[in-house]
């Protein structure tokens, strides 16, 4: 809404906001948040095995959730991440690691 106003682009014309951000050089909101949660696992993969935000990138929980869904962790959610990000590398853990330590600062 705000780069519109910026561009004078009216919301009667029918310009998405995908060229709205084109136009204005914006990266798509997933792409930052993806970016920004890598560089976190990037600091958390240099600190100490007994610091508690790298403990729970190890931690794997027993069970299920509701309905035998699997319980949604942090390992899995970066592992999930991890196609998106490279199309080459098979979503392991091994590589989830591998691909944030080779992290541009």
């Amino acid at each position: 809404m705000c780069l519109r106003r910026v561009l004078s682009i009216h919301w009667t014309q029918k310009v998405t906001n995908e060229h709205i951000r084109n136009i204005a050089g914006q990266p798509s909101l997933i792409k930052t948040i993806r970016r920004r949660k890598w560089s976190y696992l990037g600091h958390v993969m240099c600190m100490d095995d007994s610091r508690i935000p790298k403990f729970t990138f190890f931690w794997l929980p027993e069970g299920t959730h509701f309905r035998r869904r699997p319980k949604n962790t942090l390992r899995r959610t970066y592992s999930n991440d991890l196609p998106h990000l490279h199309a080459s590398i098979q979503p392991e853990w091994e590589d989830t690691v591998a691909s944030a330590r080779i992290r541009d600062d």
